[in-house]
């Protein structure tokens, strides 16, 4: 019972120590913007890539276009700012879209290489007002001594619609930008060992569970044999 105890008692610690969160929110036009940082690509490299995700809810989406009806507003590009102390080495696109390091103006342009903008290949990221999308890319920062990527960044959206004009029959293409700051979206892990996700701990206690139990059972079973035997 003892045994049993202690690592049950393991387990509700382990499932207690929950990291901090690692995402931050933002609404552009009225869509919410989720950045998060999973953590570094290898855990064995410190200092090496981390992975991101970009989660886009359109259900608030309004659209900043006085458009005809039938116009579909889409995502076309969007783009990080890590700050000036980050310089992005090197990184991975979205699939469908393609990447550089710049600001984002009309489309992704050179520029600081602590922006970092993803454009889309074809109009596919309907801004519908039903629809989640979720980005996922990978970045190599250079300077991240000690493990520390950044806290806090700044996110850049560009939606456009495609409409044809009825009086001329021209197909005609509008943008928009809007930006903000995104706090909390990332606590380095403590001396430069990744925090497990809660989910791992919940597992890990379940399992540490589970063995105690079978652990008991099986010296249970071994006792009545023993008592059995003449």
């Amino acid at each position: 019972m003892t045994a049993l105890r202690t690592l049950a008692l393991a387990a509700i610690i382990l499932v207690g120590v929950v990291p901090s969160a690692r995402a931050g929110s933002i609404n552009l036009f009225g869509a919410t913007f989720t950045v998060s940082n999973l953590g570094l690509v290898d855990p064995l490299d410190t200092d090496g890539a981390y992975q991101f995700q970009v989660d886009l809810d359109t259900s608030g989406y309004t659209t900043p276009f006085a458009a005809p009806a039938g116009t579909a507003d889409y995502l076309a590009a969007f783009a990080v700012d890590f700050g000036d102390t980050y310089v992005v080495s090197s990184f991975t696109n979205p699939v469908g879209w393609t990447g550089e390091t710049g600001q984002l103006n009309n489309d992704c342009a050179s520029g600081p290489d602590f922006f970092l903008c993803f454009e889309a290949a074809a109009a596919t990221t309907l801004m519908d007002g039903t629809s989640t999308y979720s980005f996922l890319f990978n970045v190599d920062f250079v300077g991240d001594a000690g493990n520390t990527p950044p806290t806090s960044l700044s996110l850049e959206a560009r939606v456009q619609d495609t409409f044809v004009q009825t009086s001329s029959g021209m197909v005609r293409n509008r943008g928009a930008n809007q930006e903000g700051d995104v706090t909390a979206a990332y606590t380095p892990p403590t001396n430069g060992v990744p925090v497990p996700e809660p989910g791992s701990l919940l597992l890990l206690g379940s399992g540490l569970v589970f063995a105690a139990h079978a652990f008991k059972r099986r010296r249970g079973e071994g006792r009545r044999a023993d008592s059995r035997t003449p």
